[in-house]
């Protein structure tokens, strides 16, 4: 076997287990998501809670978002979050656990 060819061979075995080995970083684990652990979501909510339109995780501004019970809630759009700051707790709960006023017809109501 040639200088050439071991190099062919061996090369790319060296760059797997590079990768490899680059992948475990300083603390030797790798982060690898469990069948039974479920990504945490950006958000408490996937639907405004005043007017049930959807939301879309990556593009909502954090003007758009209000902390809530450990959480954080989304809004559709710049009405929304002061309509949301006047409710009481209980009112809150009952727009998260889906009773929105907005019927689910998205800006019907602004």
């Amino acid at each position: 076997m040639t200088m050439g060819q071991s190099l062919r061979i061996v090369a790319p075995l060296a760059a797997v287990v590079f990768l490899a080995l680059w992948g475990l970083g300083c603390g030797g684990e790798v982060a690898v998501p469990h069948d039974d652990q479920k990504p945490e979501a950006a958000f408490l909510n996937a639907r405004c809670p005043m007017m049930g339109s959807p939301i879309k995780a990556d593009s909502v501004p954090e003007t758009l978002t209000r902390a809530y019970k450990g959480g954080t809630v989304a809004f559709c759009c710049g009405m929304c979050p002061a309509k949301w700051d006047k409710l009481s707790d209980a009112e809150k709960a009952a727009k998260l656990a889906g009773g929105h006023g907005g019927g689910g017809s998205g800006h019907g109501g602004h």
